[in-house]
């Protein structure tokens, strides 16, 4: 095998990873099993080094490349268009590079005489191979960015400088160095950068545990709060009902002797204990309810007037964690709002129907809105919100978790009244 052949073969393999990085941003899951799904990349690859190296036509190669391609997108959970789109996308992504580094440094390289013994085209090839990479890595990490998984801006610049600097640091070896010690040290950089590619995976996925890690404590303290009103209310009706004869016999014993305030007050006192923890929500779904029940009597506790209009499905197509997210968020921040208000009003409204949620709350403020970005208005940070800290995460949070089902977020206001819209499209969630 010619060293050519090798080299090919090499970074043949490194476009076929790029492949799968690629297809992370068009697709969520696979929907086959693991050796299928690592058995169309292998096709993949095997075909197209056919392709290239036994006939060398461009044009048969290309239409290989775009066939594996649709075959591999067959192994993920996806609509066709999304397929196509995806095949496409690819297909051009890699086209653009290998046009780019062509028409950038072919000529430089045939000036240096850059590659005598097995062609310049092998040195393209290897520029190739490494930029179709570290495209497909950045086009992840964008990703990511909406997902909120990037731990930091300086590892997202890094990300794009290192592969630049790689890149002429490749042509200045190849121009300087002979062959074999060029190619040596060409094979450390690349290693070097996947080494730091994989290093910035494990923190990003370090970072969505930390995140995750946090949602389900939130959710243990949703349910625990859920099982103990549940108890507290089953106790309390078990004990009322034990106790009816008595209460009942009390109260018509104050009413005979004419003492219908003491028999008023006795009944308000017997009203007030059934109704101390109140179930406000029982629509049988345990995230949706544990949350508004665990939020809504913490306002009641504040003597916050509520208002609550709820038509939820036992099952609806959302994550437990984006509920939580959402849901959450919203009564927070209308809590945090209607502290500074004086007629304390939340008006919260849960409705779904033919696939469509939507989560709408309402409550009272101080009038006073001010804008942390006036330059982009998608990011209004409501500065009724406490200062530093968290300042203004909430609405961030919920509009990433929206994104999700391909939903809305509206926000509007008046001089007294702050409403926050959520719409999600959980049939395409």
């Amino acid at each position: 095998m010619s060293l050519f052949t090798a080299v090919y073969l090499v970074f043949n393999l490194v476009i076929v990873l790029a492949y799968e990085r690629i297809m992370g941003v068009f697709f969520e899951k696979r929907r086959t099993s693991l050796p299928l799904w690592f058995g169309a990349y292998l096709l993949c690859y095997v075909l197209s080094a056919i392709a290239f190296l036994l006939f060398a036509l461009p044009i048969l190669s290309m239409s290989i490349t775009i066939l594996t391609l649709f075959v591999i997108t067959l192994t993920y959970e996806a609509r066709m268009m999304k397929r196509l789109i995806a095949v496409v996308g690819i297909a051009v992504c890699v086209f653009a590079v290998e046009v780019f580094v062509a028409l950038l440094l072919f000529r430089p390289f045939e000036l240096l005489a850059v590659g005598e013994v097995f062609g310049v085209e092998a040195y393209i090839f290897i520029i190739s191979g490494f930029l179709t990479y570290s495209v497909a890595v950045l086009l992840r990490k964008f990703k990511n960015i909406k997902k909120s998984t990037i731990t930091s801006p300086v590892l997202l610049i890094a990300s794009i400088i290192m592969p630049i600097a790689s890149v002429i640091a490749f042509f200045i070896i190849a121009a300087h160095m002979p062959q074999t010690p060029a190619l040596i040290i060409v094979a450390m950089i690349f290693a070097t950068n996947i080494l730091f590619f994989l290093f910035q995976d494990n923190l990003s996925a370090a970072y969505a545990d930390k995140l995750k890690s946090a949602l389900h404590e939130q959710e243990k303290d949703y349910y625990l709060s859920q099982l103990q009103l549940m108890q507290q209310s089953a106790e309390q009706i078990k004990t009322i009902r034990h106790d009816m004869k008595m209460h009942l016999a009390a109260a018509t014993d104050f009413i005979k002797n004419d003492k219908a305030k003491a028999a008023g007050d006795y009944l308000e006192n017997l009203l007030g204990d059934i109704t101390a923890s109140e179930v406000f929500s029982s629509s049988g779904n345990l995230a949706f309810d544990s949350i508004i029940n665990f939020k809504l009597n913490k306002a009641k506790s504040e003597n916050i007037k509520l208002d609550t209009t709820l038509l939820i499905p036992p099952t609806p197509n959302i994550e437990v964690p984006d509920i939580v997210t959402i849901l959450g968020n919203l009564l927070d921040n209308a809590l945090e709002a209607v502290a500074n208000a004086e007629d304390k009003l939340i008006r919260l409204t849960v409705k779904y129907s033919k696939g469509n949620l939507v989560i709408k709350v309402d409550n009272t403020f101080d009038g006073v809105v001010k804008y942390k970005n006036r330059r982009d208005e998608a990011e209004k940070i409501i500065a009724t919100r406490k200062e530093g800290g968290d300042h203004g995460h909430g609405l961030k949070n919920i509009r990433r978790a929206v994104e999700k089902y391909n939903g809305t977020v509206d926000i509007s206001y008046d001089s007294n009244i702050f409403s926050v819209t959520v719409m999600l499209y959980l049939d395409n969630a």
